[in-house]
């Protein structure tokens, strides 16, 4: 009601009264010594321990300030939304929320950019604005804030930001390589990493699966970094040249490396296990692996997980050795600018009994977010969500959400494929795919809601492996609302954030590929040989578009969506399907007959890059050309 309400926040503020006047003065001493000192680990520690108190939300601020000058806009509006759910927002002065607004708006918060921008026209005076010294009219701030959140300085996670909803920074590119790399170390001569992607995307298509790449980039600081079958790379994407690199000791070169060397004890049968995947119909474990294809960043640290690149078709007569690496993961974390591996979480189980992560599986790549990151771990068959410190990588917090029926160690489709978190307005939204989502407060740990898509395993025989479903995504938060298609699942379908109770859902129909996000108030499907759009507000379907076979996952610009197609239609040839996903209809086709079909895209500074099955590349943006086209066509 609304007197429990009342009563609720009285108790709240009453509560928050006690704990200033406890806590209000230490907290305020510790925090003047930590900006005297320049320190951020002291500020946030100050954060840290005196919640709730005026010194607590002033270093959060603090803190907001420091990242967004280091250009870090995901950690700094973590900052900023901390900062306001513990009360500061009416406190905050003109330049704060300012600063606020920009970084909202550059990780696609509209919620918060809104509320920022209505507290700002509160404080204007005769419709002008003072900040840091300088006066301007509203109209001329909007403008200004406009322009310093376009384009987004970086694509951080998966799909672009912390909500899965992000916007690339282009429009119609030329389909001619500026630069482009392979995803093979040794490029001198044919290798046995090379002939098995080649044999495993031929079986693909033979057996009329698309072939869909693994890879997903993120892009910092002009550096795009990303998963080869070697390990980490970064190129310049500038000039095109390899930045750094960094191997990774279970990755498919060298798990095969015929080096005796570089042969690595418990994975001597690797290519049989390779072989065996390829035979048993199901390639695309070899090619479609996400988990260790995406990639997050906060824009110092890179983080990856590090995983045998195929496991074994079943685990019966496993000799130790085997075990030992199939039987957990790692999760590391890289020096952006230099690939330097800063540390690494897990593998096997220590002899000192202290298993909090070791023993376990990281279910994919952290999602960082306010300071901290969080990522979701599986320890025996049990679900939890873990939040790390980004630097040290110590466990600050453990919430145990649920027993899954089948352990990942039984589950090689579960194993491959990524459970990207999302978060907006406070909540992290967390995939499992083993039949639940849940709903968790990003402050307090809680569990605010479960929702169960399905209550028991697919029925398929020990031996064999369910048929392939929806493909690899991630949960999409836009207006209060998510959208998900789990990969274990036969729906798409759209919760309520905050409470979590479906609103609506549509069956996977025959063909349907992956969700492909939501643009233009569209959640887009993409199929074998067209594109959806479904209504988000009602879930009916509203267009449907002929495209083609595609080639990867696609790039949202605006309300444009831009997909890699290996087969247009009827062109029966390579392009880049533009679809305007508001009116519901192609708006081009742009040719890659020349240099074949792009891949997973990603757009910057209106620059688009791909990476395909076997290379990244860029290509120039089609406007930027002499004329406005190019020299040849």
């Amino acid at each position: 009601s609304v007197v429990a309400e009342a009563e609720h926040r009285l108790t709240v503020r009453e509560a928050q009264e006690a704990f200033e006047k406890e806590y209000g003065a230490e907290a305020a001493r510790l925090l003047t010594t930590a900006k005297k000192m320049d320190d951020p680990d002291r500020v946030a520690e100050v954060a840290r321990r005196y919640p709730h108190t005026g010194a607590g939300a002033a270093a959060l601020l603090w803190l907001a300030v420091i990242h967004q000058d280091r250009k870090l806009p995901g950690l700094a509006a973590g900052e900023f939304e901390r900062a306001l759910a513990w009360g500061a927002g009416e406190g905050l002065k003109p330049e704060e929320l300012y600063r606020a607004l920009l970084a909202f708006r550059q990780v696609g918060n509209e919620t918060n950019a809104a509320r920022m921008w209505k507290k700002l026209g509160e404080k204007a005076v005769k419709d002008e604005l003072t900040v840091e010294g300088r006066k301007m009219s509203l109209k001329e701030w909007e403008a200004e804030a406009a322009k310093a959140t376009s384009p987004a300085g970086s694509w951080s996670v998966y799909r672009g930001n912390a909500a899965r909803n992000g916007q690339g920074a282009g429009d119609e590119p030329f389909l001619q390589r500026r630069w482009s790399l392979s995803l093979f170390r040794n490029t001198r001569q044919a290798t046995v990493p090379t002939e098995l992607i080649t044999r495993a995307r031929k079986k693909q298509e033979e057996l009329d699966r698309p072939v869909l790449p693994s890879g997903f980039p993120v892009l910092v600081n002009n550096l795009l970094i990303y998963r080869g079958y070697w390990g980490i790379h970064a190129v310049n994407i500038l000039s095109g040249k390899l930045w750094w690199e960094s191997d990774s000791k279970f990755s498919l070169e060298r798990g095969l490396s015929p080096k005796a060397g570089q042969k690595i004890k418990g994975l001597e049968q690797f290519q049989s296990w390779v072989e065996g995947v390829i035979a048993n119909k199901r390639p695309d474990i070899l090619t479609e692996n996400s988990l260790t294809g995406t990639l997050s960043t906060d824009g110092e640290l890179v983080y990856v997980v590090d995983d045998v690149a195929v496991s074994p078709f079943g685990l019966l007569g496993l000799g130790p050795d085997v075990l030992e690496i199939v039987g957990s993961n790692r999760l590391q974390a890289y020096e952006a600018k230099t690939g330097k591996l800063w540390w690494e979480l897990g593998g096997p189980p220590r002899k000192d009994g202290k298993d909090l992560v070791n023993g376990t599986f990281f279910l994919g790549p952290p999602l960082p977010l306010g300071g901290a990151l969080h990522v979701l771990n599986e320890k025996e068959g049990e679900l939890r969500l873990l939040t790390l410190h980004p630097r040290s990588s110590e466990v600050l917090r453990t919430v145990k959400l649920a027993k899954v029926g089948k352990q990942l160690l039984d589950d090689p489709l579960r194993r491959i494929h990524a459970a990207p978190i999302a978060s907006a307005a406070g909540v992290l939204v967390c995939p499992t795919d083993a039949g639940a989502v849940f709903g968790i407060d990003v402050l307090s740990g809680r569990i605010l809601w479960a929702h169960v898509y399905r209550d028991s395993e697919p029925s398929v025989p020990e031996d064999q492996l369910p048929p392939p479903g929806w493909r690899f995504s991630a949960p999409a938060i836009v207006d209060g609302k998510v959208v998900v298609a789990p990969v274990d699942g036969d729906e798409m379908f759209c919760l309520d954030l905050r409470g979590g109770h479906r609103l609506w859902a549509t069956a996977r129909e025959n063909g349907d590929l992956y969700f492909a996000g939501v643009v233009a108030g569209k959640a887009l499907v993409v199929s074998k040989t067209a594109v959806r759009g479904y209504d988000l507000t009602t879930g009916k379907a509203a267009w449907q578009v002929k495209t083609g076979t595609p080639s990867g996952q696609g790039v949202a610009a605006g309300d444009v969506y831009y997909l890699a197609l290996r087969a247009g239609i009827p062109s029966k040839e390579p392009e880049v399907c533009v679809i305007d996903a508001a009116k519901g209809e192609v708006r081009s086709r742009i040719s890659a007959a020349k240099e074949g079909p792009p891949g997973n895209l990603l757009f910057h500074d209106k620059q688009l890059f791909s990476q395909t099955l076997t290379e990244v590349a860029g290509y120039p943006n089609r406007a930027a050309l002499p004329g406005g086209k190019p020299e040849k066509e």
